[in-house]
């Protein structure tokens, strides 16, 4: 089901021979739709943001949400491989969203003096994110496939999520006074 998310505008068919039943996935807003799905009832505290872009020999693809849930939910891919783990492609995205929030909460006078900046742990909470790159030659860190090791990806995913962010918040200053103030309080 997840190849049918993955690959919008693509009618995956999986028939049983023996009862006769077929089933068909196809998802044309592709991980769009899947944060939607996972989202599902959830209150959101966010927009649903949706970024393609194309960075130096990477297709970066994210889709996240703020909900309020002390959960979060990460996915992520690596030329549709599931990569489980995460790796370079979602620690990229995690720096993005961590040193954008945190240079906003300085600029605008938001920093709790007795709690500094805020930690990677804090601005995971109640996020919801897919996180997909195709690249030309992915290195894997263990045989399962499920940490992306490429160093140039990391750089590559933070460079284009910095750039969506800061123009994002830049033009929608209240989402990310509510977004600081959700994290202030988990």
């Amino acid at each position: 089901k997840f190849a049918a998310y993955l690959t919008p505008g693509v009618t995956f068919t999986l028939s049983d021979e023996q009862t006769k039943k077929k089933l068909r996935f196809c998802y044309e807003g592709g991980i769009k739709t899947w944060l939607k799905n996972l989202v599902g009832e959830q209150k959101p505290l966010s927009s649903l943001h949706y970024l393609v872009q194309e960075g130096n020999d990477v297709l970066v693809e994210v889709a996240f949400q703020y909900i309020n849930s002390s959960n979060d939910n990460g996915l992520s891919f690596v030329n549709n491989i599931n990569t489980v783990d995460g790796g370079t492609h979602v620690i990229g995205f995690k720096n993005a969203l961590l040193n954008v929030i945190n240079e906003l909460a300085k600029a605008k006078w938001k920093v709790d003096n007795k709690i500094g900046e805020f930690q990677a742990s804090d601005i995971t909470e109640g996020l919801y994110s897919i996180v997909t790159v195709k690249i030309p030659e992915p290195q894997f860190e263990w045989q399962t496939k499920g940490r992306l090791g490429n160093s140039y990806v990391k750089k590559e995913v933070e460079d284009i999520m910095t750039d969506y962010l800061k123009k994002f918040f830049a033009e929608n200053e209240d989402e990310f006074l509510n977004l600081h103030e959700k994290i202030m309080l988990s």
